[in-house]
Parts: C-alpha cells; structure tokens; sequence
C-alpha cells in the first residue's frame, strides 16, 4: 500500500520507500499536480526519502503558483444573459 501525506489542502501525495542492503528508494507522487519525484540510492548510510519530501515541499508552490497564472479566470458577461431576454 501508498503511504499519503497531505501537504496542502487539495494536495495528497502517495509514497513508497524501500530499502534493501545499501540500497534505497523513494517514490513521491501527487497526481493533483501531474508531479512525481523518484530518487534512488546507493549510499548505506542515506535513505532516499530525506530528499523526495524536501523536492516536493519545494516544487508544490512553485507549480501550484504557475497553473493559478496559466489558467484564466472565468467571464462572468453577460453573453449568457442574452439567450434568456425576450418576451415569453
């Protein structure tokens, strides 16, 4: 199973680490965002996920900021109105 964290509202990541005989690994997903971040390791002395949660604690304003500038906000004219002015 996925281990989840809630870093902001909106925004839950899944995780999996694993660790074998010098050898470690992160996965760090959060699908809100279309954002994963993998690292894997080789030092005995490391576990991967010091550096998955601190990538993605960086990484979460910086896209969440550039998706708020790249969508437009919704019109709210009056074209709709105009389907529903007439005489009934």
């Amino acid at each position: 199973p996925w281990e989840m964290r809630r870093y902001a509202p909106g925004y839950w990541s899944r995780t999996k680490v694993g660790n074998i005989d010098g050898f470690s690994s992160s996965i760090e997903l959060v699908p809100e965002l279309q954002l994963g971040v993998v690292v894997l390791n080789n030092n005995a002395g490391m576990d991967a996920h010091v550096l998955t949660e601190p990538i993605v604690k960086m990484l979460l304003p910086v896209l969440r900021r550039a998706i708020d500038l790249a969508i437009p906000p919704p019109s709210y004219g009056l074209a709709p109105v105009k389907e529903f002015v007439g005489t009934w």
